[in-house]
């Protein structure tokens, strides 16, 4: 059961009472796992598996009424709002204009706040900073992918245009930030119940990584791409056997051998600080191993 399909008058499932009703109806059940899709911010399209990080978690998925509770947020904010007119079906274009408009005035309140706490966590997470500065840069150049900033120096993440978008993005970074403290306080809370009530969550290891993320712009090398960091090749990604799928994701560069087990290492670490079991793909990953093995 993906976290978006849960029950919402907000247009989309989140991490709030329907998913503990969920976890309730799992154990009442005498089941012991919840296996879900992956949780990432997802880019054109909204597949889970297209992701703009694969550390960060998807701010939709943030819910509203606990911000409420919380004193983020004012019902008035969120019920004036039109989130769709279907129950059974997510309408992506609502939810993309309106829930960054919700989800800034929570911030707004929120961040001083929680500065304290918002310091421990981006102290914990070292992929905070690219991912915050990335989207903040995405919004900036309208949304397009990274390989098509009008700004070279900055897509080639050079230092001194880093140090000018970041001083310029300064508010939509701080944006940025704050969504994923509210997602992983979340999160962290709803796996803690999830615990107590003896369920496992299972999620996918992230072993491959959109072309469109904040892991490849941040860490280019451990990919393949050219001296301009864009992609040398794509390859066909086939999900439970469904054909002709290209998800525009890009291979490791396993030539690069400690550099890339680092990466991975950080992904899968985070995964299972997220999950209590990981599903892997392995039919995708031996073909991987295969292609690097004719390389040499």
């Amino acid at each position: 059961m993906p976290i978006f399909s849960l029950p919402s008058k907000y247009g989309i499932g989140t991490l709030g009472k329907e998913a503990y009703r969920f976890i309730d109806f799992l154990s009442d059940a005498k089941q012991s796992y919840w296996q879900i899709l992956p949780v990432g911010p997802t880019s054109y399209g909204d597949s889970p598996y297209q992701s703009f990080s694969t550390f960060a978690g998807n701010p939709y998925f943030i819910d509203l009424d606990l911000l409420i509770k919380d004193g983020l947020l004012k019902r008035r904010e969120v019920e004036s709002i039109n989130w769709g007119s279907r129950e059974d079906k997510i309408d992506y274009s609502l939810i993309y204009e309106n829930r960054f408009a919700v989800l800034y005035q929570a911030y707004r309140r929120g961040f001083e706040r929680d500065r304290e706490a918002l310091t421990a966590f981006k102290r914990s997470n070292r992929w905070l900073a690219d991912y915050a500065l990335f989207m903040a840069l995405k919004r900036y150049f309208g949304m397009k992918s990274w390989i098509e900033w009008e700004d070279e120096e900055i897509r080639l993440r050079k230092p001194q245009a880093v140090k000018k978008y970041q001083r310029l993005l300064k508010d939509d970074i701080n944006f940025f930030t704050y969504l994923q403290f509210l997602f992983f306080t979340q999160w962290n809370r709803l796996k803690a119940y999830a615990a107590e009530k003896h369920i496992g969550i299972i999620g996918d290891v992230p072993i491959y990584v959109a072309m469109d993320s904040a892991d490849v712009w941040a860490n280019p090398k451990n990919f393949q791409l050219d001296e301009k960091n864009r992609q040398r090749q794509e390859f066909q990604h086939d999900f439970h056997h469904f054909e002709h799928q290209n998800f525009r994701l890009v291979d490791a560069d396993f030539q690069r051998r400690n550099f890339v087990a680092e990466d991975y290492h950080a992904r899968a670490q985070q995964n299972c600080d997220c999950h209590d079991l990981q599903h892997v793909a392995f039919r995708e990953r031996r073909e991987n191993v295969r292609r690097y093995e004719r390389r040499q």
